[in-house]
């Protein structure tokens, strides 16, 4: 059984190289538009949210508390945005004649807890799915609800350090972890895009 996981894995990464081949100069445009614009908001928010732990640290929990809601309003801005474009894209793989392979998302790459169970189950229903579009969908899918996840988190635990205007490490651990999973699900969204203009580009060219 390892073996025949390990081949199916290689066999992907072959089939992926051959799909990259394909992607069209317009795909290639909206790509990096894409792409820039999740990594400028991404430099924001992280902008706001580094700031805020040095104001922490330096003991000025007003200012931090007051930079935390500059992140959590870059979050609430951007974040939404990101749920309806995933569900666009599952329905775009629905009319495509083929979708180029995407991997589950890896447990092991995120910090939250719920997050990492979801990836999990995710991954386990991947084995179980034949087609490639079946496979994308609930990558597009656990995205989605993943975004919803951590925005609510960060909504909740800034509010309940906002109230109690505390320093205690474990409110501002999951600030963290949530942080660094807003960024892992930022990157696999710009994967999970890529994989379906190069299915446009193939049908197109």
């Amino acid at each position: 059984m390892t073996v025949l996981f390990v081949r199916a894995l290689n066999d992907d990464a072959e089939i992926l190289r051959d799909w990259e081949k394909v992607l069209s100069p317009w795909g290639r445009d909206m790509y990096r538009e894409m792409q820039e614009r999740v990594e400028g908001e991404a430099r924001m928010a992280d902008y706001a949210y580094e700031r805020a732990f040095m104001a922490r640290n330096a003991g000025s929990i007003e200012e931090a508390v007051r930079l935390l809601e500059v992140g959590l309003d870059v979050v609430e801005r951007t974040s939404p945005e990101m749920v309806p474009l995933l569900k666009e894209m599952a329905v775009a793989s629905r009319m495509a004649a083929a979708i180029s392979p995407v991997g589950p998302l890896r447990p092991q790459s995120f910090r939250l807890p719920r997050l990492s169970t979801m990836a999990v189950c995710a991954a386990l229903a991947h084995q179980l799915l034949f087609s490639t579009s079946e496979r994308f969908r609930l990558r597009a899918y656990v995205l989605e609800r993943g975004f919803g996840l951590v925005t609510r988190l960060l909504l909740q635990t800034t509010t309940r350090i906002r109230q109690h205007r505390t320093s205690a490490d474990p409110d501002w651990e999951r600030i963290e972890a949530a942080r660094a999973d807003l960024r892992t699900l930022s990157t696999a969204s710009l994967r999970t895009f890529q994989a379906l203009l190069m299915s446009l580009s193939a049908e197109r060219g």
